[in-house]
C-alpha cells in the first residue's frame, strides 16, 4: 500500500505544484526556486523508491454507463518503474538549469508551471494501464509542447512552430484515437495488460487497431511523414526543447509502441522498419547541412528516433526501449550545452538576432571560454556518435546486431539494415563537424564563468552518459546492465540476441570514417536539398498543405453555390420575396386557400344557416290561424303533387 501511495504522490505532485505556479503566488514571496526544486525533488525521490517495489496495479471505478465502464488504472512494473525514473531525473536536469536560463522573464514562473505540467502528462503515460487515461495523458503532452514551444510568443517563429507541432500531431492523434475505438469494438477491453496479451496476427481487426495507434506514435515521435514539426520546435527556450527531445513529447511514441508491441501483424512491423530506418538516415543526412546549432541537434533527435522505431521493426523493442533511455540523457545534455552557448553569445551579442547567433559558422573557440562545457559537449557527442565505453554505442550496437538478425527475412528488413549502417556513418560526421566549428579555433572573448546552475546538470548528464553508468563491469555491452535487463523482461519478442563480431567492427570503421570526414568537410560543400530536408518540408507546406487548402475552397464553394442555393430556392419556394410573385410560393398559394376559398366557403355557408333561421323564425309565431292556414298549405301542395304523378 505503502509503494501506491508513491506511485500517487509521484504522479500527483508536479500536478500540484502547476497549480502553485499558476496561481502566482510564489512569485510574489520569491520562492520560485524552492517550489521548482522541491517540486521536482519530490517525483524523483518516490520513483527511485518505486524502482525495487514489487509490481503491482491500482484500479479506480471511474465512468459507468450501461454496460460500459471505465477504470482508472495505474500500473507499476520494471519498464514504467524506469522510464519514470529517466523522465523525473531529466525534468530536475531541466528544472535547475532553467533557473539560471530563465532567470528575468516576464514570465518566469509559468514556464515553470508548463514544464511541470509535462512532466504529470509524461508520468501518466507511462504510469497508465487503461488506454482512455492514455489517450488524456497523449493530448496534455500535445497541450504542453504547444505552450512551451510557442511560450516566447512575441517573437515571430514560436507562434507559428508550435501551431504546427499541435495541429500535425492532432492528425496522428485522429488515427490514435480511432485504433482504441477499434481496438474496443474489438475485445470489448480497453486495458494496456489485455492488450498484451493478444497476437496481432490473429484478427485483421485487432492489426489495423494496432496500425492506427502506431500513426498516433508516429506523429509524436515525428517520423515520416509527420516529421516536419519537430525542427520548427526549436522556436521555443532552448531548456523546452531539451524536455521535449529527451524524455517527454518524442519519447512517448516509441515507449507506447514498445508498449501495444504484441497486436503488430507482420506487416505492420515491416512498415515500421521501413518508415524508421527512411526516417533515421533522412534526418541525418540534413543534420549535416544545417548551420543552426538547435535544428542540427533537432535533426539528430529524428535520426535516433528513427533508428528506435527501426528496432521495434525487426522485433527487438527492448533495444528501442533501451537507446530512448540512453538517448534522453546526451541528447538532454547537448541541448543544455547548446543553450549554455546560446546565452553566452546573447550576452556578448545582445542586439543580434536570433538566427545569426545560433550559426555555427559564426562560432569559434568555445573551448577556451567554456572549458567545461567543452568537456561536456565532447563526452555527449561521442555518446551519441556511438563511440566505444559510452551509452550511445551500447544501445546502438544492439539495434544495429537486431536489424543484421533480421535483414535476411525479408528485402525491406535488408534495406532497413543497410540505412541503419548509413546512420552509423552520418552521426559522428555532422557531430564532429559541430564540433570543430563550436570548439575549436581562436576565442574572441577572454575565459566565462557560467552559472553553477548551468554545470550542476551538465556534469550529471556527462556522466550518466558514460557506459560505466549503465554497465559499470562491461561498459561495451547492454546484456548483463541492470536497466537492459529490466526492460527485456518486460518488452522482448522473445527472439536470442545476436552475437556477430564483423557488426561491431563495420560499426567502429564508419563511425571512424564519419568522425574524419567530418573533420575535413566543410559544410558549403553540403547539397542545399539536405539543409530543407530532402524537400518533406515543402512537401508539406506547398503540396499536402495546398491541396487541403484547394479542396476546401472547392467545399466551400460547393456549400455556397450549390447547397446554399438549394436552401435559397426553398426558401423563395415557401416565402415569397417580391410581392409580384407572391402566388407562385406555397406560403402565397397556401394564404390564397385560405382567404379566398376557405372563408368564403365558411362565410356562405354561415349565410347559409343566418337564412334558414330566418325562415324558421318567419314560420314559428305562435298563431293558430297561421299554424292551420301552413298546415292547409302543405297539405294542399301535396295533393297537387300527388295528382302530378297520377
Amino acid at each position: 500500500m505503502q509503494d501506491a501511495w508513491l506511485l500517487i504522490l509521484s504522479l500527483i505532485g508536479p500536478l500540484l505544484f502547476t497549480l502553485i505556479l499558476f496561481s502566482g503566488m510564489p512569485a510574489r514571496f520569491k520562492a520560485v526556486p524552492a517550489v521548482v526544486i522541491a517540486g521536482s525533488a519530490l517525483p524523483l525521490l518516490c520513483s527511485i523508491a518505486l524502482v525495487n517495489a514489487q509490481d503491482f496495479t491500482l484500479q479506480v471505478p471511474w465512468l459507468h454507463t450501461g454496460d460500459f465502464d471505465i477504470q482508472l488504472i495505474l500500473s507499476k512494473d520494471a519498464l514504467s518503474a524506469l522510464m519514470a525514473l529517466m523522465v523525473t531525473a531529466v525534468n530536475l536536469m531541466v528544472q535547475v538549469f532553467s533557473l539560471a536560463y530563465m532567470k528575468g522573464d516576464k514570465r518566469f514562473s509559468q514556464y515553470f508551471a508548463y514544464l511541470f505540467l509535462f512532466t504529470f502528462s509524461m508520468l501518466g503515460i507511462v504510469y497508465s494501464g487503461h488506454l482512455v487515461f492514455t489517450f488524456m495523458c497523449w493530448e496534455l503532452v500535445g497541450l504542453s509542447s504547444w505552450l512551451l514551444i510557442g511560450f516566447w510568443y512575441h517573437k515571430p517563429a514560436p507562434g507559428p512552430a508550435a501551431r504546427k507541432a499541435f495541429l500535425m500531431n492532432r492528425v496522428g492523434d485522429a488515427a490514435f484515437i480511432s485504433g482504441i475505438l477499434l481496438f474496443w469494438r474489438e475485445t470489448g477491453e480497453l486495458s494496456l495488460a489485455h492488450l498484451s496479451s493478444l497476437d496481432g496476427t490473429a484478427s485483421p481487426m485487432l492489426a489495423l487497431s494496432g496500425f492506427l495507434m502506431l500513426l498516433g506514435a508516429m506523429g509524436k515521435s515525428a517520423q515520416l511523414p509527420f516529421q516536419a514539426w519537430l525542427p520548427d520546435a526549436m522556436a521555443g527556450p532552448t531548456p523546452a526543447s531539451a524536455m521535449i527531445h529527451a524524455a517527454t513529447m518524442v519519447a512517448a511514441g516509441v515507449y507506447f509502441a514498445a508498449r501495444i508491441f504484441p497486436i503488430f501483424s507482420t506487416e505492420v512491423l515491416l512498415f515500421i522498419a521501413l518508415t524508421g530506418a527512411l526516417t533515421a538516415a533522412l534526418a541525418a543526412a540534413s543534420a549535416m547541412a544545417q548551420t543552426d546549432i538547435k535544428k542540427i541537434l533537432a535533426y539528430s533527435t529524428l535520426s535516433q528516433l528513427g533508428l528506435m522505431m527501426l528496432s521495434i521493426g525487426v522485433s527487438a523493442p527492448e533495444h528501442a526501449v533501451f537507446h530512448l533511455f540512453t538517448h534522453a540523457f546526451f541528447k538532454c545534455g547537448l541541448f543544455l550545452s547548446a543553450a549554455v552557448i546560446l546565452n553566452y553569445r546573447h550576452h556578448q551579442y545582445p542586439e543580434a538576432s536570433d538566427a545569426w547567433l545560433q550559426d555555427i559558422r559564426n562560432m569559434q573557440g568555445m573551448r577556451k571560454v567554456l572549458p567545461f562545457l567543452s568537456v561536456c559537449f565532447a563526452v555527449l557527442a561521442m555518446a551519441l556518435s556511438g563511440i566505444p565505453l559510452f551509452s550511445g554505442f551500447m544501445s546502438k550496437e544492439g539495434i544495429l546486431l537486431a536489424s543484421v538478425a533480421a535483414a535476411g527475412a525479408h528485402p525491406v528488413l535488408s534495406i532497413s539494415m543497410v540505412l541503419a549502417f548509413l546512420v552509423v556513418l552520418m552521426t559522428p560526421l555532422y557531430m564532429m563537424r559541430l564540433w570543430n566549428q563550436v570548439f575549436m579555433g581562436t576565442a574572441e572573448t577572454e575565459k566565462s564563468a557560467a552559472s553553477l546552475w548551468f554545470y550542476i546538470p551538465l556534469g550529471f548528464l556527462a556522466v550518466a552518459s558514460t557506459g560505466f553508468f549503465f554497465q559499470p563491469l562491461q561498459p561495451w555491452v547492454s546484456e548483463g546492465g541492470y536497466v537492459f535487463e529490466s526492460i527485456h523482461a518486460v518488452v522482448s519478442a522473445g527472439q536470442q540476441s545476436l552475437h556477430v563480431y564483423w557488426v561491431p567492427l563495420l560499426s567502429l570503421t564508419l563511425t571512424s570514417i564519419g568522425l574524419y570526414l567530418g573533420y575535413r568537410l566543410p559544410v558549403q560543400y553540403m547539397p542545399a536539398i539536405l539543409k530543407h530536408h530532402w524537400g518533406l518540408d515543402w512537401i508539406w507546406s506547398k503540396g499536402i498543405a495546398s491541396i487541403l487548402m484547394h479542396s476546401a475552397r472547392g467545399l466551400a464553394w460547393f456549400e455556397h453555390a450549390v447547397m446554399d442555393g438549394i436552401v435559397r430556392l426553398t426558401a423563395g419556394i415557401v416565402v415569397a420575396y417580391d410581392r409580384r410573385f407572391a402566388v407562385l410560393s406555397l406560403s402565397g398559394i397556401a394564404a390564397f386557400t385560405d382567404t379566398e376559398i376557405l372563408d368564403r366557403f365558411i362565410r356562405w355557408l354561415v349565410s347559409g344557416f343566418r337564412a334558414l333561421g330566418w325562415i324558421v323564425r318567419m314560420l314559428q309565431t305562435g298563431n293558430v290561424q297561421g299554424y292551420l292556414r301552413l298546415t292547409f298549405a302543405v297539405l294542399l301542395i301535396v295533393f297537387i303533387i300527388f295528382i302530378w304523378n297520377q
